[in-house]
């Protein structure tokens, strides 16, 4: 069953702060445009330079601005993102139940890793960072890449693009698929991105430094749903689907 409140776990200070920075810029762009004499206002500008000095006040502002800007912009990626790994979560806990008894346990680990892994491409960077090492598409994911081009018909990204946001989600999106020890019990699937900041400054406050350099956030989703497998012990259905001739 899909918790709401799941989309706030572990970015639970990410909503705060993006709140408080919406809401600042949004107070200081309405106390900038009050300021404004909008009557001739840019043939003041060209021309007039009186109380030119007091512009000192609007230039040292701007940086605290265009950070605030860039932090709405940075914690709303986030955000998307967050929902991004509820949705892989539940992609994977979707395949867990629905092969939980068709298969091996490894083969299921290996669909659910890659079910949570395809579902997240679309929120995934589509930018490898410098010294990632070089990665050779697998044939499932060259499949999955045909199949997009074919469904898409005029693909919204580049080939190229798309197997690098592959590659970063295998690389950053861990999926742990924990199965019911019974058919009575739900499957559970965790899954945990390490998402990679854009802007330095928001970086080094709120990341962590990597083995690369960069600045990372760890995000953790957990989706539980109710186990579809046969309900009983055999974990079989009781019909027999062999012709009778």
């Amino acid at each position: 069953m899909f918790d709401v409140w799941e989309l706030f776990r572990s970015v639970e200070i990410i909503w705060v702060i993006w709140l408080a920075s919406c809401l600042s810029l949004a107070t200081m762009t309405a106390i900038g445009l009050s300021r404004v004499r909008w009557n001739g206002f840019l043939k003041q500008t060209i021309t007039n330079e009186d109380g030119a000095a007091y512009a000192l006040s609007y230039v040292m502002v701007v940086p605290l601005y265009f950070i605030f800007v860039c932090l709405v912009v940075e914690t709303s990626h986030m955000l998307v993102t967050k929902a991004g790994t509820v949705y892989a979560a539940c992609a994977g806990a979707r395949t867990a139940i629905v092969w939980d008894s068709a298969g091996p346990a490894s083969e299921v680990r290996q669909r659910v890793t890659d079910s949570a892994r395809q579902a997240f491409v679309p929120f995934a960077s589509g930018v490898r960072v410098k010294g990632s090492p070089a990665v050779t598409p697998s044939s499932s994911q060259q499949k999955y890449a045909d199949v997009y081009e074919d469904y898409a018909g005029d693909p919204a990204v580049s080939r190229g693009n798309l197997m690098n946001k592959l590659a970063n989600a295998t690389d950053k999106l861990a999926v742990d698929y924990r199965p019911p020890s019974s058919w009575v019990d739900d499957a559970e699937v965790e899954v945990d991105y390490q998402y990679r900041f854009y802007v330095p400054v928001i970086g080094h406050a709120l990341g962590a430094k990597g083995d690369d350099g960069y600045r990372y956030y760890s995000m953790e989703s957990t989706v539980k749903l109710q186990n579809e497998a046969p309900q009983n012990d055999a974990q079989r259905t009781g019909i027999s689907y062999a012709s009778p001739d």
